[in-house]
Formats: structure tokens, sequence, C-alpha cells
């Protein structure tokens, strides 16, 4: 394997009005900030770059939320359309010389950057064209997403996001078991919101 180095990008997607949970859940409070800058940090906190946030709605108190945080901010005007307009926002915005992008999602605050290390130490050592974690045998995210996998993604049309093309590679993916429950705990209901809250 060649000493060269591998570049990987985080990308938060973040730019859904959620509309199962009746209110814009980026902004709910979650530690000391909300939940999209818990996720946001975290991804700072890896060794992942760059890290790219896509918003939608309310993009502009998202983009207050997130201060002065060194992210590159990409705005999806059509976030309406579903999940797989801001995966192309986000892959559009990506430099050339990143070998593959991590999807992170704004709705999964509890997964920690220890998860994010191993899924990218697992991709430098194989270059498998997908990584993803495991929590007790069950798939969770982040899914870490090889550049050739890039135009599968370009072509995803609806409220659909990286699974269509994941389903389409398993047997080619790195599963990495983790200790992390949080890889499997997503943000959905108020219901949710208040049970993990209560967790943590």
């Amino acid at each position: 394997m060649s000493d060269a180095p591998v570049h990987v990008a985080a990308v938060v997607l973040a730019a859904g009005g959620a509309t199962r949970f009746g209110k814009l859940k980026q902004l709910l409070p979650w530690g000391s900030g909300t939940l999209l800058t818990q996720v946001v940090d975290t991804a700072l906190a890896s060794s992942a770059r760059p890290v790219v946030v896509v918003l939608g709605a309310q993009a502009e108190a998202c983009r207050v939320a997130l201060g002065r945080r060194p992210v590159q901010v990409v705005l999806n005007p059509a976030w309406a359309q579903g999940q797989s307009t801001s995966v192309q926002a986000a892959l559009a915005a990506l430099p050339p010389h990143i070998h593959a992008a991590l999807f992170l999602l704004a709705d999964q605050p509890a997964v920690q950057r220890s998860t994010l290390e191993a899924l990218i130490a697992r991709y430098r050592i194989t270059r498998a064209p997908l990584v993803w974690p495991e929590f007790q045998g069950q798939r969770g995210n982040p899914v870490l997403f090889d550049r050739r996998l890039f135009p599968e993604l370009e072509a995803l049309r609806g409220d659909v996001g990286g699974r269509v093309v994941l389903q389409a590679h398993v047997a080619e993916a790195e599963r990495v078991p983790v200790s992390d429950a949080g890889i499997l705990i997503d943000i959905d209901t108020p219901n949710d919101y208040d049970r993990i809250q209560a967790k943590t």
C-alpha cells in the first residue's frame, strides 16, 4: 500500500425540514449547543477534512448556530426535493483531491469521534468502496463512500440517501465493529429526543 496521503472529507447532512418531527431538529438544544453543532463538533474532532455542512431549511439560523467553526457551508436550495439533493450538493463542493466522503446525519448526535476514526482508519488500509460501523451486528451511520461510488450517488433522485448505493455494493463493504450505540440512534420524533436526552 502506498504511503501517499489518503484524504477523507466529512459531510454533515443538515438541510431537511424535519416534517415528521414538527420543527427543525437541527437547532434543538443538545449539551451546550444544538444537535447540529454536536454533530459538526464530532466531525471537526476527527481527522476528516474538509468538514462540509449542507444546509437548507432555516439555513441562516443554522449558519448562525455554527458560529466561527471552520467548516465549509454548502447551501442546498432544492432541499425540499429530498436527501439526494443534499448528497449531490456536498459532492459538487468537494475538492478533487478527496478520495472518500464520510456522511454524517444531523439527527444522530450520539455518534462518537472514535467511530469516525475507526472508519477512516479501515478505509486507509483497505481503500474499500464502502465502510460502515456495526454495533452488536447492526449496521449504522455514518457511512464512508469511496470516490468511485460518487457517480452512483450523483444519480440518485428524491428523498433517498446513500442506502440504494450501499445495498448495491454490500458484498464489497468493510464492516467495522464498534462499541458505539450512537450509530443506531437517530431522532425522528419528540419522544426520541426526550428519551435520548434523558440518557445523556
